[in-house]
């Protein structure tokens, strides 16, 4: 049985708020993340990738999100920014697939900033020095 994007979101925010000893590391595909060039209208996906634009748009904040096989439009409605959401950011999206003069987009989805690698603690180091 596959989990829910709601499901999902809430198990990251679990591995977040897990004692130190709880923590484990996922890659993307084991996830359960899907390539962007495999997406098709209408398909509900969880993708990750980094934005590699960002702009707002009359319609809201508008990003342009690549997993290095290919690139879908992310739009949050009467938006003008969020918080965290940059160039370079990695970040998970979940949503419904949808087109937008011949480009893929998703609306108002879910998503879950990652944590860049070099901004990750070393827990054991902490542990020693305490």
């Amino acid at each position: 049985m596959t989990a829910s994007p709601a499901q999902r979101a809430l198990g990251f925010v679990r591995r977040i708020l897990a004692k130190d000893d709880e923590i484990v590391e996922e890659e993307p595909a084991e996830a359960g993340a899907a390539a962007i060039s495999s997406i098709r209208v209408r398909d509900k996906v969880h993708l990750v990738g980094a934005v590699q634009e960002t702009s707002s748009t009359p319609e809201g904040w508008q990003v342009e999100l690549s997993d290095g096989t290919g690139t879908v439009t992310v739009l949050w409605m009467g938006r003008l920014a969020i918080p965290g959401i940059g160039v370079g950011t990695t970040m998970h999206v979940w949503g419904r697939v949808a087109a937008r003069h011949s480009e893929l987009l998703i609306y108002n989805p879910v998503y879950a900033i990652q944590a860049p690698k070099e901004m990750t603690p070393d827990l054991g180091k902490m542990r020693t020095q305490i």
